[in-house]
């Protein structure tokens, strides 16, 4: 046994103890450790505190900095509702001649916007047309048997 001491170096030994000793530190302060972590995390979560120097009922309130930040980003992030397309009628019997294409973007999904107003393939124009095709330069509108080609200008 004294032999393999010797063969061992200090710094060896040092390192095998090294866990030992801090968990010793750590196990001898663990209340001040504890008090001055908790009165940490008060400060930092807790919105209210009460302070020993007055009557247990006072509270004061104190900004959280961290709270503020997180409600900020929060309503950052929050998507904002999606809005519904709404179909307005009017009482003048609008024709297909006063539909004019104005883009027409043909990717993944087929678009068309006519008169101002963004379609896709199978929606109703004006509540009686309905998008039969989008093509290059050219948009199929149809109602019941009826059907027009729309050419962009």
């Amino acid at each position: 046994m004294k032999d393999v001491l010797r063969r061992l170096r200090p710094i060896y030994i040092f390192l095998l103890m090294f866990p030992f000793l801090i968990l010793g530190v750590i196990l001898f302060f663990k209340k001040d450790i504890e008090s001055h972590i908790t009165a940490q995390i008060d400060k930092l979560f807790l919105k209210t505190t009460v302070h020993k120097k007055y009557s247990p009922s006072f509270v004061l309130k104190e900004y959280n900095p961290i709270s503020s930040k997180t409600d900020l980003v929060s309503k950052l992030l929050m998507p904002s509702p999606l809005k519904q397309k709404k179909i307005v009628y009017s009482n003048t019997k609008e024709s297909i001649e006063n539909l004019k294409i104005n883009f027409i973007y043909i990717g993944k999904n087929k678009y068309v916007i006519i008169n101002g107003i963004l379609y896709k393939e199978g929606d109703l124009i004006l509540g009686r047309y309905k998008v039969d095709r989008i093509e290059k330069g050219r948009v199929k509108i149809s109602r019941g048997s009826n059907e027009k080609w729309l050419y962009i200008y």
